[in-house]
């Protein structure tokens, strides 16, 4: 659907900007405006990345090696792919326009390619598009160079986030970019954002342990920083590290208990992108980076009972839950939500959390998730949150498959994402209001949701 829009844009401006005939006396054979090298940045947007987007992006990404190879004379193979990110450039010059250069102010999906040389900290980045037939290359700054205030504010702020060490925070790389709004490009469907031009930084960092890195956006100061998705590394699926992420859920699991490691045994080990950076499993009162993570769901047993532990791509980080039993939820243990409900959006602009724990608590958090955020707690019925978990499985919740990141079509309708774990089940789902294709078991579990929230007090609306 994506490129079938792109391609209607793309036709309607080449019509607009079709042939027209000269003035009397001037020439046919006018010489065309001449092209540049592209000097300065333009904001680009992060694209949600989907399955069948692998091979895009694989032939993207060599596509850019094999040019910068050619720019610089050395070989494809010395060239590393450091990271894709699918994107989409707010023009046809993929954002990297020069000031004489004709661009076509149209979305252009591609890619953006982080690519290192050899024997050299230096990290170029590469914008393609779709399909890798253009690329373009911007320098990034020498990792060397004195870092500005907003780098060293970001990479404060996503060392407190994630509560690792400084130390462990790396500033890859930085450039300065102009925002299309207050916001940084990066306000939710329920944020008024200043629709003015905001001067700021793109600050890439890397955590040791992690293989992604993260992109924070800043202002010219630093004072606002946020966060996108952290950018994923191109890594072959025979080397996913899905063994090392299991060992160390069950080293943790085993040091927890008090047993051997030989005394845990890996029931199951799936892939995930976890909506936080506390791999949705964020305790009362914590505040948690809302940025997806890729991680992994693992299921243990160990003493007759199962536990589910949750970990980051490379198991560095691991969160386990408590013991389930057979028809339990298996959400006993202080530190796991059974659900997290948000609603954000309407005309009003709202976005409010509830997060739920089986021992009977409830917490509800107002506003986009912050380290300052308020965080207002109620207690609530832990027979109640059974029921409601049951009835959850009932209405076939936990067999629905709708994306993580809807399509809003407008900005009053209200967006509700909604995750809930119960026994060995999970799902996470959002659901846009009013949607007519929408499954009714979607409808039916946002509504048994509001329903308890709203009998806990705590009005949704």
């Amino acid at each position: 659907m994506r490129r079938a829009i792109t391609a209607l844009i793309l036709i309607l401006v080449l019509a607009a900007c079709g042939p027209v005939e000269p003035e009397p006396g001037e020439s046919p054979d006018a010489e065309p405006t001449p092209t540049v090298e592209p000097t300065e940045t333009a904001e680009p947007t992060p694209a949600v990345e989907t399955p069948e987007a692998d091979d895009e992006a694989a032939a993207a990404s060599e596509a850019a090696r094999e040019a910068l190879a050619e720019r610089e004379n050395v070989p494809v193979d010395e060239i590393e792919i450091v990271s894709s990110e699918p994107m989409e450039w707010t023009d046809s010059c993929l954002g990297l326009g020069g000031p004489a250069e004709s661009c076509l102010q149209v979305i252009t999906p591609g890619w953006l390619v982080l690519l290192q040389l050899p024997d050299s900290d230096t990290v170029v980045e590469a914008r393609t598009d779709e399909t890798g037939d253009v690329v373009r290359f911007q320098e990034a700054t020498d990792p060397t160079t004195e870092l500005p205030a907003a780098a060293v504010r970001a990479r404060e702020a996503l060392a407190a986030e994630l509560g690792v060490d400084l130390e462990a925070v790396e500033v890859v790389r930085f450039t300065q970019e102009e925002w299309t709004d207050s916001c940084l490009g990066l306000g939710g469907p329920a944020e008024a954002c200043l629709q003015v031009i905001t001067p700021g930084w793109l600050v890439v960092l890397h955590v040791a342990g992690e293989e992604a890195n993260y992109a924070a956006r800043t202002d010219e100061t630093g004072e606002v920083v946020r966060f996108d998705m952290p950018m994923q590394p191109d890594v072959p699926d025979e080397e996913r590290p899905t063994s090392s992420a299991a060992d160390r859920a069950r080293e943790q699991l085993a040091a927890e208990l008090g047993i051997g490691v030989d005394e845990v045994e890996v029931l199951s080990a799936t892939e995930e992108q976890w909506r936080d950076s506390c791999l949705g499993m964020g305790g009362p009162a914590e505040n948690c980076l809302q940025v997806i993570t890729p991680g992994w769901r693992i299921v243990l047993e160990a003493n007759g009972q199962t536990y589910e532990a949750h970990t980051d791509r490379t198991g560095n980080r691991v969160r386990i839950g408590g013991a389930s039993q057979t028809g339990g939820s298996g959400r006993d243990e202080p530190g796991l939500a059974a659900i997290i409900f948000q609603r954000t959006g309407g005309i009003t602009g709202e976005d409010v959390t509830y997060r739920i724990y089986s021992q009977g608590t409830m917490e509800i958090l107002r506003g986009p998730a912050g380290p300052d955020q308020p965080v207002e707690m109620v207690p609530v019925d832990p027979v109640a949150v059974e029921e409601l978990l049951a009835e959850l499985e009932k209405s076939g919740f936990f067999e629905l498959t709708l994306p993580a990141t809807p399509e809003v079509p407008c900005c009053d309708f209200f967006v509700y994402y909604l995750t809930a774990s119960y026994g060995l089940q999970s799902n996470s789902i959002s659901y846009v209001e009013s949607v007519d294709d929408a499954p009714d078991a979607a409808q039916r579990s946002v509504e048994l949701v509001q329903a308890f929230v709203e009998s806990a007090g705590a009005p949704t609306r």
